[in-house]
């Protein structure tokens, strides 16, 4: 869920501390994402609930998704996240192959991209579906997701 929620890579999930969601903000803080940078991305209410019923059964210390207890207190592994959404989508019924990074393009149609009213687009919407995608998704200026964006 909160792959799909936030759309954040799956190399920052497992790297995510207990300390990076704040609730106050409504914001999840992600430390040295892709190209070495912070960046923070919205936390929604119901992820938010379900990251405080998580944290009252698994109660985590350091790692918000921390390891089995044979890694020494490490974080969950990359691999670790593919096998767990392959499991859910089998769970789920989803005959479709699903992958992370599937969730995190997901993510950024469903809640990036402006609604369209009677009116059509508003150039605000517009401007924050281009710059604010490409802000919230980690990605620099003059990437390919960048100039397809522009």
């Amino acid at each position: 869920m909160t792959l799909y929620s936030t759309g954040i890579r799956r190399s920052e999930l497992v790297r995510l501390r207990v300390e990076d969601i704040d609730s106050e903000r409504m914001v999840i803080h992600i430390r040295k994402g892709k190209g070495g940078k912070d960046r923070d991305v919205l936390l929604c209410p119901r992820l938010l609930e379900t990251l405080r019923e998580y944290w009252r059964w698994k109660k985590p210390k350091t790692w918000l998704f921390p390891g089995q207890p044979r890694d020494h207190g490490d974080h969950l592994t990359d691999k670790a996240v593919w096998y767990v959404c392959n499991d859910a989508a089998q769970h789920a019924g989803i005959k479709k192959r699903v992958s992370p990074h599937m969730l995190r393009h997901y993510a950024s149609s469903r809640t990036m991209l402006p609604r369209r009213t009677r009116s059509g687009f508003g150039p605000s919407q517009a401007s924050f579906c281009s710059d604010g995608l490409v802000f919230v998704m980690g990605h620099s200026p003059g990437g390919f997701c960048y100039s397809v964006l522009r």
